[in-house]
């Protein structure tokens, strides 16, 4: 049940625009400060430009919303009512060069 109810939560700070939910994006120890978290989230973003959507993620730490904010993401604001965590939803606009299409 705590598991639904914190899904909820998440939910309900999604935009009710179109857009794709980037996800659950992990790095072990050994690799992080290689780029790999990078690379990972410019694969994704690369798809969800070639659908001409937004994107829309939940990040727990400073340093991996460091990395957001540096592709284009924008804080909407902590997620309040979450045991154990303290994420901060973020947006990311359709790119304009997307939306000219």
């Amino acid at each position: 049940l705590r598991a639904a109810g914190h899904l909820r939560t998440l939910d309900r700070a999604r935009p009710g625009l179109p857009h794709w939910r980037l996800a659950e994006v992990g790095v072990g120890a050994s690799a992080r400060g290689l780029g790999v978290g990078s690379a990972l989230l410019a694969h994704g973003l690369a798809r969800v430009d070639a659908d001409g959507s937004a994107a829309y993620l939940e990040s727990s730490t400073a340093r991996n919303r460091a990395l957001y904010l540096r592709n284009g993401f924008a804080e909407l604001g902590a997620l309040a009512g979450l045991a154990g965590s303290s994420p901060v939803a973020m947006w990311r606009p359709a790119r304009a060069e997307a939306l000219a299409r």
